[in-house]
């Protein structure tokens, strides 16, 4: 892990004597998470009508937690397997 993406998990979970005594339990949650969404659903661009994909052009709105603007991407199509 490079130092800014340390750095800011040690912004959320704290440092030292005051770190967080469920970080490893929530990492450990994320990495299932993940690994459950690979495992069952298929991640892929939608189609228009003639068949091509539909490739999102998203727009973030900037702060401490980005978030699309207005929504999700239309583009992206989520199934499950």
């Amino acid at each position: 892990m490079d130092s800014e993406a340390a750095s800011q998990v040690d912004a959320v979970f704290g440092f030292g004597r005051r770190v967080c005594p469920g970080k490893a339990f929530a990492e450990a949650n994320v990495w299932l998470l993940m690994a459950n969404i690979v495992a069952t659903m298929t991640i892929e661009k939608r189609v228009d009508e003639t068949g091509q994909p539909i490739t999102p052009n998203p727009e973030y709105i900037g702060s401490f937690v980005r978030y699309a603007y207005p929504h999700l991407p239309s583009g992206i199509s989520v199934s499950f397997l």
